[in-house]
């Protein structure tokens, strides 16, 4: 065995796989040559040797499987996560953030909807009609009627205080156009829920 760490490891690897190691002197006398050989499959090795190198490699792959997959995981709660929309649900995001940034102005209106937004009036209602299924009108109508519907179960305001606060002027319009959504009044819905709780 020689002195050196390289020499010491290739040896180790040469007794690991059965292999040799000899030495000849250069013929010029300028040192010498190691020359190393190792046998080729499996016929060397003893049937308790295969056997406890294939063990010794599952456990060796098992081990940096179980290391990879917890780097993974730690990468994965570490990043923030990336959400993509399209163009389609970025415009219907914005749509519904001004209406409910505006659901108290009941002089909101589809065109200065449509200019808050960018887009033209007629394309605002193409674009509503494709995503929603509804009207311009109609889809802020509904998003008051919802809100509306969360405060008289969420809130101690009367139905009056309710209807204004998500920008109906006429109360009279407001308990019609919520018993169309709702198929009761305000001041049912308002019993029914609170009984509920």
């Amino acid at each position: 065995m020689g002195t050196g760490i390289g020499l010491d490891l290739a040896h180790s690897l040469v007794e690991l796989h059965h292999g040799n190691i000899t030495v000849q002197n250069n013929k010029d006398a300028s040192g010498c040559e190691f020359i190393i050989t190792l046998p080729l499959g499996k016929k060397h090795l003893s049937k308790e040797e295969i056997l406890l190198k294939t063990i010794t490699n599952l456990l060796n792959s098992h081990k940096l499987m179980k290391l990879k997959q917890q780097s993974l995981n730690i990468m994965e709660n570490n990043f923030d996560k990336l959400k993509l929309e399209t163009p389609d649900e970025r415009l219907l995001s914005r749509i519904i953030e001004l209406v409910n940034k505006n659901i108290s102005n009941p002089e909101l209106t589809i065109d200065s909807l449509s200019e808050e937004i960018g887009i033209s009036r007629v394309h605002l209602y193409r674009k509503m009609n494709d995503l929603t299924g509804q009207t311009p009108h109609a889809f802020i109508k509904n998003v008051r009627l919802k809100q509306a519907a969360r405060l008289l179960t969420n809130s101690n305001q009367n139905i009056s205080e309710v209807a204004y606060a998500c920008g109906f002027k006429i109360l009279h319009s407001f308990s019609i156009q919520f018993k169309q959504l709702y198929g009761v009044s305000p001041t049912d819905y308002m019993k029914e829920r609170l009984k509920n709780k």
